[in-house]
C-alpha cells in the first residue's frame, strides 16, 4: 500500500506542476509582443539606448583630447574597454565632436576642423612634454605655476606617449589621470627618442585647435614664471621670433634648446604648410634648427633668464629670495624645487616686469646660424635626418624617462 500512496502523490505533484507551467506560459504570452515587428522595435530601442550610453562613455575616455593612439585598432587599448562596435569608433561624425581622429598610414592624424569653425584666440599655447611615469613632475606643475594658466589667453597641456605602447597598469593609471585632470594628451608617436615627430605633432595639434600668437614647447622639469611670460609677450616681435636658450659652442650647431622653446605663431603655421617637405631628427632642437635653415627673416632671441643648468644640483638656488623678478624659467626643477620656487614667487607677487631688449644674435654668437647635423659627429646625437612624411623611427632606446629619476 505504501508504494501505491507514493505513486499517487507523485502523479498529483506532476499534474500540479504541469498546470502551473501552462498558466505561466499563458500569462507570458499575453505580455509578449504580438508581432515580430513590435519585437523588432523594442529590440532596436534597447540597442539605441545602449549605443547612446556606451558611446557617451567612450567619448569621455577616448576623445581626441584624452586618447589619441598609435594603433589602428582602438579596441585593444585599455583593458576591457574593447566592446564598442568598430564602426562607432572610426566614424568621426557619430561622436558629435571635432576632437576625433581619422586613420592615415600607420599613425592617427588630427581631424581638421570644419571651414566655418572659429578657433579660439590665444596669446600662448604651452605644450609640456612628460614621460608617462612622471606623475610626480606633472603633479608638481599642477600644484604650482600651472595655477596661473587660468585665463582666456593661454592653454597649458601635458603631452605623453600613446597608451597602446604601455603596460596595462600604466594605461589604467594614465587614463584615470587624464579623466581626473583633463589636461593630459596622448601623442600617436612611437615611444623613445622621436622628439622631431613629437614636435611636428604638437604643432599640428595646436594649429588645428587654436589661433595663437606664440607656441611654447617645454620639458616637465622647468619652473615657469608664466605671469611674467604672458606680461611680456605683447612687447615682443609678433612674427618670426625664435626664442630660448641658445647653444653657441660649435660651428654648424647653433640652435635654441628644445627644453624651453618659444616660437612665434607665424613660424609654426609656416612649418605646417610645408610639413610634407620637412626633415625630422630624433632630437627636437635639431629638428627645428633644420627647419630654421629655410625660414627667412628669423629673429634669434637668446634669453639668459631661461636658466639652462639643473638648478636642483645648485645649492645657491635653495636659498633664492627672488624668482620671477630675475628669471623666466628654471631648469632641473623637480617636485621639491617646484614647491620651493612657487612659494618664493607668491611672496613677490609682481604686477609688472622689466622687459629686456633683444640683442642682435651676431653680438652674442660669432658663429653661423645655419645648422648642419653632421657637425655633431655621429651618435649619440648625430643622426641623419629623414623626411617627416615617412614617419621615421630611430632605434635609440625605449621610453624616455627624463634626466633625473626623482
Amino acid at each position: 500500500m505504501r508504494w501505491k500512496n507514493a505513486l499517487f502523490i507523485a502523479v498529483v505533484c506532476t499534474q500540479v506542476s504541469l498546470v502551473t507551467i501552462v498558466v505561466y506560459l499563458i500569462r507570458s504570452c499575453n505580455k509578449f509582443p504580438h508581432s515580430l515587428e513590435e519585437l523588432g522595435h523594442k529590440k532596436q530601442k534597447i540597442q539605441d539606448d545602449f549605443d547612446s550610453t556606451a558611446w557617451s562613455a567612450y567619448n569621455k575616455v577616448f576623445t581626441f583630447k584624452i586618447f589619441p593612439t598609435t594603433s589602428l585598432n582602438r579596441q585593444n587599448q585599455v583593458g576591457q574597454m574593447n566592446t564598442f562596435p568598430k564602426e562607432k569608433m572610426y566614424n568621426p561624425e557619430s561622436s558629435g565632436t571635432n576632437r576625433t581622429l581619422v586613420r592615415k598610414d600607420t599613425f592617427m592624424s588630427i581631424k581638421k576642423p570644419e571651414d566655418n569653425q572659429v578657433k579660439k584666440r590665444l596669446k600662448l599655447v604651452v605644450a609640456i612634454l612628460s614621460a608617462p611615469i612622471r606623475f610626480d613632475r606633472r603633479e608638481g606643475i599642477r600644484r604650482t605655476w600651472m595655477k596661473d594658466c587660468n585665463s582666456e589667453e593661454v592653454v597649458c597641456r601635458f603631452f605623453t606617449d600613446g597608451l597602446s605602447d604601455m603596460e596595462p597598469k600604466v594605461q589604467t593609471v594614465l587614463a584615470n589621470e587624464s579623466i581626473k585632470y583633463d589636461d593630459l594628451e596622448f601623442m600617436p608617436v612611437p615611444k623613445g627618442y622621436n622628439f622631431g615627430l613629437r614636435l611636428l605633432w604638437l604643432m599640428e595639434w595646436s594649429v588645428q585647435k587654436y589661433n595663437f600668437d606664440f607656441f611654447l614647447r617645454m620639458d616637465d622639469d622647468y619652473f615657469v614664471c608664466l605671469k611674467r611670460l604672458l606680461f611680456e609677450i605683447p612687447f615682443r616681435p609678433q612674427k618670426r621670433l625664435y626664442w630660448g636658450y641658445l647653444h653657441c659652442e660649435v660651428e654648424g650647431l647653433v640652435r635654441i634648446d628644445e627644453g624651453f622653446l618659444i616660437l612665434a605663431g607665424d613660424l609654426v603655421r609656416e612649418f605646417m604648410r610645408k610639413k610634407d617637405d620637412l626633415l625630422c631628427h630624433p632630437f627636437g632642437d635639431q629638428t627645428i634648427a633644420l627647419w630654421m635653415n629655410d625660414a627667412d627673416n628669423t629673429i634669434y632671441f637668446h634669453d639668459p633668464r631661461i636658466y639652462h643648468d639643473v638648478t636642483a644640483h645648485i645649492p645657491e638656488f635653495k636659498s633664492l629670495k627672488e624668482v620671477c623678478g630675475t628669471y623666466l624659467s628654471l631648469h632641473g626643477s623637480y617636485l621639491h624645487e617646484m614647491l620651493l620656487y612657487w612659494q618664493i614667487a607668491l611672496k613677490s607677487n609682481h604686477s609688472s616686469y622689466w622687459v629686456p631688449s633683444i640683442q642682435p644674435i651676431s653680438n652674442l654668437c660669432p658663429l653661423s646660424t645655419h645648422f648642419d647635423w653632421r657637425a655633431m659627429g655621429g651618435p649619440p646625437y648625430g643622426w641623419e635626418p629623414k623626411p617627416c612624411r615617412l614617419k621615421p623611427v630611430w632605434n635609440l632606446g625605449n621610453m624616455h624617462r627624463g634626466r633625473n629619476m626623482m
